[in-house]
């Protein structure tokens, strides 16, 4: 078990059943069940043909063994990953679309409903998830498209001129999703880098005949209504904005079996509260920004499966993290990599020992069923929320809190420990957000915040054997800045790139790699021009704040294999772009 990001600052046709490949018991109707609320329902000709679009219906009504053994076959020679997600939920009255795409229970009726998502592992063919799991009635999509959107930007209502593109489920244009189903489209042919923009249009005629509907609230990216059919439309005109994803939930990309998806369980901290619209600077999209800048890691797409409000034991918006982990971990293609940052509402509404028990026997359970699946598990630490509505004055919250942290810590459970805790408390009052950190809720963290935890993650966790070191192409939001200097034969190199900056400050990842033999310790010089300070850092040892400071490997992170690499991070003031990094092997 790794602990990692709490280094001591010294001075202060598709192969719809790809993701079952890791367990051949689980047969169709275990499948349905997961798509369908976690019913079990008989497959008829009709449920077949909405969710595979590919597989003879008749086949799998009348032998449904048989068409499972087919699909699994067929599953191994393709291999699917999910590169973008976003939690189903069901929408509440305050997040429906608006007049008048909302008249009584007809919902979105002659709408063109536009909207941005952005992929993370890019590729030459997908394949779309449209969903329908907690819809009051069926979901007629008349029609569907994919297009590069205009400047290539998240939230961009129009699209770049002879890009659009229909997309087909089972060779037809128009498909009827059940209720309580997720269709997936057939193999989309179209070449999307990675960390490109992606926009996807539909176009219902009837419209839902339900004020039950599913979304994703928090999409933190700006969708587009507008009534008539406007597929393929380079612009929309007099359309209406708003903030929240309807009907989507998933896009694979096809790829070599080396790619792998890690499955990120969370809540608002991960969904992005506080982060910016339009802006995709969640945690795990600089996460995700920081894989791609090495070739060891480039094929490692991100799975951001979380939700603001949710809970992992009861309670909170949407379906627990207990009820939802089949659907949105183990029901994902191509995962190989799981971590769970999540408790904090279960902490917040009733922190007691009992809570605090129930949430690490939760995490067991993660745990068990994800090495089960061949998934690594990797757990983050709580991170405060003093003074926010989550704390209490008897201090129980706080107190079940550090007993979840402490278990986190210490139990090695989990495969690694990302302590996110020890990088955003204030050292002076450790049960608070650091200031530069806090949106004033005192609860969710803004965008320094986020690239803090995105820096803290090190990209040494998804370096395996298994990851290819063939590069992807960048992605779109490089680093402001990057340094780098040359391994010595058996000594050590460091690549210095800052991840965020902000009027004043900033914050930087250092990924230090081993030369051609092992290496038993390492140790990074920075040299910080005029101006410049170190006020907290991660994953090292640092000496100094000012002009010549060095940052050495901790006890978990210092022995590297040849090639291998760790990384540290961390805060500074001023400019982070002259910044310079020299390595040498302790």
């Amino acid at each position: 078990m790794r602990i990692v990001g709490c280094g001591a600052l010294t001075p202060g046709a598709a192969p719809v059943f790809s993701a079952w490949r890791r367990s051949q018991t689980f047969v169709a109707e275990r499948w349905v069940m997961l798509r369908f609320r976690f019913f079990p329902v008989p497959i008829t000709a009709a449920v077949a043909t909405a969710i595979l679009g590919v597989a003879s219906a008749a086949a799998v009504t009348a032998a449904p063994n048989v068409a499972a053994d087919a699909l699994a076959a067929n599953a191994e020679a393709d291999h699917w990953v999910a590169t973008w997600t976003s939690m189903p939920q069901l929408t509440e009255p305050s997040n429906m679309p608006p007049p008048p795409f909302t008249q009584g229970s007809q919902v979105m009726a002659d709408t063109t409903l536009r909207q941005t998502i952005r992929i993370t592992v890019g590729g030459s063919r997908f394949r779309l998830h449209l969903n329908n799991v907690f819809g009051g009635a069926v979901l007629p999509i008349t029609a569907a498209s994919v297009a590069l959107p205009a400047g290539g930007m998240a939230g961009a209502s129009g699209i770049q001129p002879g890009t659009a593109q229909p997309v087909t489920f089972g060779g037809q244009p128009s498909i009827t999703v059940p209720v309580g189903a997720e269709a997936i489209s057939d193999p989309l042919d179209k070449t999307v880098p990675s960390g490109a923009n992606l926009t996807v249009t539909l176009y219902l005629a009837s419209g839902q005949s339900s004020g039950s509907i599913t979304s994703h609230p928090g999409s933190r990216t700006t969708s587009y209504l507008v009534r008539g059919n406007h597929l393929n439309d380079t612009t929309l005109s007099n359309a209406t904005a708003v903030d929240h994803w309807y009907f989507v939930s998933g896009l694979d990309v096809s790829a070599s079996a080396d790619t792998g998806a890690v499955v990120v369980l969370g809540d608002s901290l991960t969904d992005g509260r506080g982060s910016t619209t339009n802006g995709n600077d969640r945690w795990p999209d600089k996460m995700f920004e920081r894989l791609q800048q090495q070739s060891a890691t480039a094929d490692v797409a991100v799975a951001n499966q979380a939700a603001g409000g949710n809970a992992v034991l009861s309670g909170g918006l949407g379906p627990t993290a207990l009820q939802r982990f089949d659907r949105d971990v183990l029901g994902q293609s191509g995962v190989k990599w799981l971590i769970v940052f999540e408790g904090v509402n279960d902490l917040g509404s009733r922190g007691s020992p009992s809570t605090a028990n129930d949430l690490i026997a939760a995490y067991r359970t993660f745990i068990t069923r994800a090495h089960a699946a061949g998934i690594e598990a990797y757990g983050a630490t709580i991170t405060p929320f003093g003074g926010s509505g989550h704390d209490d004055d008897a201090g129980a919250h706080e107190a079940a809190r550090q007993t979840v942290n402490s278990w986190i810590r210490t139990s090695n459970a989990f495969d690694a420990v990302l302590d996110f805790d020890q990088v955003v408390r204030d050292p002076s009052n450790p049960r608070r957000i650091r200031p530069a950190y806090d949106t004033g809720d005192h609860l969710h963290l803004n965008q320094a915040g986020y690239a803090a935890l995105g820096a803290a993650v090190p990209t040494s966790l998804f370096d395996t054997p298994v990851v290819p070191t063939s590069p992807v192409p960048p992605s779109s939001t490089p680093p402001t800045s990057s340094t780098a200097s040359s391994p010595a034969q058996g000594g050590c190199s460091a690549s210095y790139q800052v991840a965020n900056s902000w009027n004043g400050g900033f914050v930087a990842g250092v990924d230090v790699t081993a030369g051609s033999a092992l290496i038993r310790g390492w140790r990074v010089t920075l040299n910080l021009p005029s101006g410049t300070a170190v006020s907290n850092g991660w994953n090292a040892m640092f000496t100094g704040t000012r002009g010549t400071v060095t940052a050495s490997n901790t006890t978990y992170n210092g022995t590297l294999t040849p090639g291998a690499s760790a990384s540290f991070g961390f805060q500074g003031t001023g400019s982070g772009s002259a910044v310079t990094v020299s390595c040498a092997a302790a």
